[in-house]
This record gives structure tokens, sequence and C-alpha cells, in this order.
């Protein structure tokens, strides 16, 4: 395994409606997170982004700016669309980030 460079990043990890509330899988796409030198996760965010349903709630990355950080990660490739969307409608500005995408960042790759 290649090992893990700092990226200095502030994130919240927001839950695929698959992968967390129908499979359970909340703390593994975390603890990856964590493993990830200079990362800071916030963990108060999980509200569903209503991409399974193809309805865009750009609420939801309007709520994600108080927390004062710098993306939202997520595993979830509707998810990823959907949150980069939404944060681009409303003017925003948080950066999203797939959670692959975010460990090849920290690998160099």
């Amino acid at each position: 395994m290649s090992e893990l460079h700092s990226l200095s990043l502030k994130v919240t990890y927001h839950d695929p409606c698959d992968l967390g509330r129908h499979c359970g899988v909340y703390e593994a796409p975390r603890r990856l997170i964590g493993a990830v030198p200079g990362v800071e996760l916030n963990r108060e965010h999980g509200r569903c982004c209503g991409g399974g349903l193809w309805a865009l709630d750009t609420e939801l990355v309007e709520e994600v700016s108080p927390l004062g950080v710098d993306a939202v990660v997520t595993a979830c490739p509707l998810c990823y669309t959907n949150l980069e969307y939404a944060s681009e409608l409303g003017k925003v500005g948080v950066k999203v980030h797939g959670l692959a995408e975010l460990l090849g960042r920290s690998m160099g790759v």
C-alpha cells in the first residue's frame, strides 16, 4: 500500500443512502478519511442529498457552509454529482470530493 500524504483539509462526510441507511455502513468510510494525515473530519452531516429520487436539494449544501469545512466527501457518484451541482447552483463554494478521489490525492495519484 502506498504511503498517505498530508492534505490539510477540513471535511464532512455525506452518507449515501444505499451505503448508509440501506447497508448500515457508516464508520468504514470515516475510518478511511481519518487515515489521511492532515484531514480533519467534521461528523455532523448525514442528510439525504435527494439524488436517488432525482430531487436536487440545494439546501443540503447550504447547511454544510456553517460547519466551516473545505469540502464534502461522499462515496456515491450520484451524490457527488448532485452535491457538486447544488454547490454551483447555490453559489455556496463548498467543494465536493469522492472518497476514492480523496484517497488517491493523498497517495499522489
